[in-house]
């Protein structure tokens, strides 16, 4: 009776100590500055990202963006190529500030492949600025943050 008894508290101990390593959490988020130019040609915005990730990046808007008063409501899919190679595909909501313009959007990692795959379904911040009037060529500056790893 002793020797089940002391297999089954060693079993429990043994699946209490490995249940944390099946959880992986970050001790702080990825930081990146984020620098973008506006291609109106393409409906795009191009950028080069630094910091935590470094590389360039795609920005494309969904076609049919709302303008509520002085702000857009967006939504967008951002691919981010590392440097060091792999992919990261960002899925964002946003808002647009017309007369400031400044932007802020939330949303998430959706797929990343070349060891950046960790990053999957973590939370995404980005807030920044952009120079106005909305024309080709315009540009902006931001911060995004990744937190939530899984």
């Amino acid at each position: 009776m002793k020797c089940k008894r002391s297999v089954a508290v060693l079993a429990l101990a043994l699946t209490l100590a490995l249940l944390p390593a099946g959880i992986v959490q970050a001790e702080k988020p990825l930081k990146c500055e984020i620098e973008i130019v506006l291609d109106l040609i393409n409906f795009q915005w191009v950028g080069t990202i630094t910091g935590d990730i470094e590389g360039t990046f795609i920005i494309t808007p969904d076609p049919d963006p709302g303008f509520p008063g002085s702000t857009e409501h967006y939504l967008e899919t951002w691919v981010i190529k590392p440097t060091g190679g792999g992919e990261i595909r960002l899925y964002q909501e946003g808002v647009w500030n017309f007369k400031t313009g400044r932007f802020r959007s939330n949303g998430m990692v959706t797929a990343a492949s070349g060891g950046w795959e960790y990053l999957i379904g973590c939370n995404v911040h980005v807030r920044g600025v952009t120079t106005l009037p909305i024309e080709h060529g315009m540009t902006g500056a931001g911060t995004l943050l990744m937190s939530g790893f899984r």
